[in-house]
């Protein structure tokens, strides 16, 4: 459940579009490890049933096919592009020749780890930045992967108090990842029968 102190920051958030509305609804599956006034780190753990090194090709190389558009700039996910190498992009285009760097690449191990810094979304604009780093470890025939966002920066309310949409935000998306390295489809829900 959302708590009291938190609910009106994420409902002037979504009002203001800096926060899609099913985030604000999805936060109750937040996993904050921890939070406080200058910051926060929040971990999302899936499992998927290809390999590491064909799991950090999915991860990486299709990132524009599982990404929902509702976390997007331009409200399209194909917009979406991850150089996976040191100092390449997670970037997204824009109408009329725009881009925006959502995180810069700092390490690369193909099939192992995939770390980027800076701010998530409204993080960026807020002053906020962060590590984002994906791990990919071998499990049984598949392949274990940890999602982990530690993020710094001022706020007047205090850092702790964006964690909840945040780590939502994150757990949505790495669902959906899971969902595309197990399927190949992006779709959130199966369509009901025609």
């Amino acid at each position: 459940m959302m708590s009291q102190r938190f609910a009106p920051r994420v409902a002037l958030m979504a009002a203001a579009g800096l926060v899609p509305a099913s985030i604000a609804c999805s936060i109750a599956r937040a996993e904050v490890v921890s939070a406080a006034a200058s910051g926060f780190e929040v971990r999302e753990r899936v499992h998927v049933a290809a390999a590491p090194g064909r799991a950090f090709d999915e991860f990486a190389g299709h990132v524009g096919q599982w990404w929902s558009d509702e976390h997007t700039w331009s409200g399209s996910a194909s917009n979406l592009s991850i150089q996976a190498f040191a100092g390449g992009c997670f970037c997204e285009r824009l109408e009329h020749g725009g881009s925006v760097e959502h995180l810069h690449v700092v390490f690369v191990r193909p099939g192992v780890q995939l770390s980027m810094s800076g701010g998530l979304g409204p993080l960026q604009s807020m002053g906020f930045s962060g590590t984002l780093r994906v791990t990919f470890s071998a499990q049984g025939t598949g392949t274990d992967v940890a999602l982990t966002y530690r993020v710094q920066g001022y706020d007047p309310k205090g850092a702790d108090s964006l964690a909840p949409a945040v780590d939502g935000m994150l757990s949505e998306t790495l669902k959906r990842y899971q969902r595309f390295a197990d399927t190949g489809s992006f779709t959130a829900h199966p369509s009901p029968p025609q």
